[in-house]
């Protein structure tokens, strides 16, 4: 049987419009029911983050918590509700998903297993405006030893 859990190595690349970010966390993975979780902590001098991305079939959903706190589902072919919060902004958004895949190597009954990388492309909207057009990919890569 394939592993269910375990400790990870994720590189996210996210680019808005024509500006590109990469950022390195370590965190885990886990397989529950119909889903595989990625969790891991995002901080720097001022602030720390907690991260959850649940991905199933055609839905990935992002969930935030610290000093930020955030929510926002992604459906290919769909325009889903979300927020954002944090000390200096409160804002309501829609992300119009263009694209969602996964690319995997192995799975353990159509779930994947590390390595896989979950990629999705959309729109941000707040209201009438648009706050950019993005495109993510999540690498996940497992620890040495875990």
């Amino acid at each position: 049987m394939t592993k269910r859990k375990g400790k990870i190595r994720i590189t996210l690349i996210s680019e808005q419009d024509n500006t590109s970010h990469t950022f390195t966390y370590r965190g885990e993975w886990f397989l529950k029911e119909r889903s595989v979780y990625i969790r891991y902590m995002e901080s720097d001098e001022n602030d720390e983050v907690r991260a959850l991305i649940r991905y199933r079939e055609g839905e990935l959903s992002l969930t935030r918590r610290g000093t930020v706190r955030s929510e926002q589902l992604f459906v290919k072919g769909e325009r889903c509700s979300g927020h954002y919060r944090s000390p200096h902004a409160s804002l309501e958004l829609e992300a119009e998903t263009t694209e969602l895949c996964i690319h995997q190597q192995g799975d353990e009954a159509g779930l994947p297993v590390p390595p896989f990388m979950l990629e999705w492309k959309y729109d941000l909207m707040s209201g009438d405006i648009k706050l950019g057009r993005f495109h993510n990919r999540l690498y996940i890569e497992e620890e040495q030893g875990s």
